[in-house]
């Protein structure tokens, strides 16, 4: 088996508010009710079924949508307001790779010409919010 299946999708996690959760304990880590995934280095969501890494936003379009994960593939699942933390599944929509570009943020590496960047001193880092006409 490659991906995870809609059917392992439900029997091991629940839903609430565009967070996933276990159902049952799984191990002395993972236990029922505890919030599933963490965060990897581009800023997404990420969860760990049978030692493979799997998008959240991608599992809980699954979840919702009664697809498996190998279903989906070559397709994107776009966040709709551009916030990679927000996976409720009414901010989640699968496109083409190509629909998917047209909602990125622009920046001036993309040539976008409007963005502000805020200093966020306790974080230590830069946070851009961008602005759309």
């Amino acid at each position: 088996m490659k991906n995870i299946t809609y059917q392992q999708i439900i029997e091991r996690y629940t839903y609430d508010e565009g967070e996933l959760y276990y159902r049952e304990n799984v191990s002395a880590r993972a236990r029922r009710g505890q919030k599933v995934g963490s965060m990897n280095n581009t800023g997404y969501r990420i969860l760990k079924y049978n030692d493979k890494m799997f998008q959240y936003h991608r599992v809980i379009y699954c979840y919702f949508n009664e697809c498996d994960y190998d279903d989906i593939s070559g397709w994107d699942v776009d966040h709709l307001d551009n916030d990679k933390n927000n996976n409720r599944i009414e901010n989640l929509i699968l496109c083409e790779h190509w629909e998917n570009q047209l909602n990125r943020i622009d920046t001036k590496r993309n040539g976008g010409l409007q963005h502000r960047s805020d200093y966020c001193r306790e974080y230590n880092r830069t946070v851009r919010r961008e602005r759309r006409r």
